[in-house]
């Protein structure tokens, strides 16, 4: 039942700060990035190896200023997508994972400094909500060959930005660190099949509450904006940490990916 509570808690906040949302000045920065790189991951429900290899991914992030506290809160809509393929160390296995997560951070300034040269720097913190579905399929696998993912976390999220010129060229550097707080999450439970559950409707605290100390996870987001012709340019890393512990069993999923793209800017903007 607590598990289910701040279920419903989380949405009702969501639903409340989506609304709050609407009442901005306008969209600030729309980004798109694509990327790979390297997954690594481990859930002991499939398999008791680790299965590494490739992963492909997509970032989508809006950027608005809004008009709470007189303009200095800013909203992210962040979403991500990836897709990966992976072996076990003895190249007989395979696992195929995909996850789609949309995040929602609210922002606010407790450092706004310009400097001589054109330079900027802000530090920002934060938090909101985030939410992830995902699923992992091991091919060698007959029964349980697969597995779903699926939580609805509250973040505590930090940002600090660097606006500054080379060779005349302005130039924008961010890194955002964001770290879940509680929330719920769906998982078996130990030796619990998808077919007692869904088929049989055999309930075992299929629903837990996750905090930083049964899910310590970490999310990374690197960018540097530059304009090439009359476009803006993002290069960036992108770096997700993904760690759980609950009903007897352990997970992880580590993703290092380089990601581009490119930026507009739409709507009303505030001069730094």
């Amino acid at each position: 039942m607590k598990g289910k509570t701040i279920i419903l808690l989380s949405a009702l906040l969501l639903w409340h700060l989506g609304m709050a949302a609407q009442d901005s000045l306008g969209v600030r920065v729309h980004s798109t990035m694509f990327g790979g790189g390297f997954t690594d991951v481990y859930d002991t429900y499939l398999s008791p190896y680790r299965y590494t290899g490739g992963e492909v991914r997509v970032v989508r992030e809006t950027y608005r200023k809004t008009k709470m506290v007189d303009g200095k809160v800013s909203v992210q809509t962040l979403v991500d997508v990836n897709l990966g393929y992976t072996d076990n160390r003895a190249g007989n296995a395979h696992e195929v994972t995909g996850g789609l997560r949309g995040a929602w951070n609210w922002f606010y300034p407790f450092l706004d400094k310009g400097f001589a040269g054109h330079r900027h720097l802000r530090l920002l913190a934060g938090g909101g909500l985030n939410g992830y579905l995902a699923g992992i399929y091991n091919t060698r696998n007959g029964n349980n060959p697969g597995q779903g993912k699926l939580n609805l976390m509250t973040d505590l999220s930090g940002m600090a930005e660097y606006d500054f010129r080379l060779s005349g060229k302005p130039m924008s550097l961010r890194y955002q660190l964001t770290m879940p707080l509680i929330g719920a999450a769906f998982s078996p439970n130990y030796g619990q099949s998808y077919y007692e559950m869904f088929s049989l409707g055999n309930y075992d605290r299929n629903v837990v509450f996750a905090w930083m100390g049964n899910m310590p996870s970490l999310s990374h987001l690197l960018t540097l904006d530059f304009p090439v012709s009359r476009s803006v340019i993002r290069i960036g890393y992108r770096g997700e940490f993904n760690q759980s512990t609950w009903n007897g069993l352990r997970y992880h999923q580590y993703s290092n990916c380089l990601m581009i793209g490119w930026v507009k800017t739409f709507g009303k903007t505030t001069a730094k």
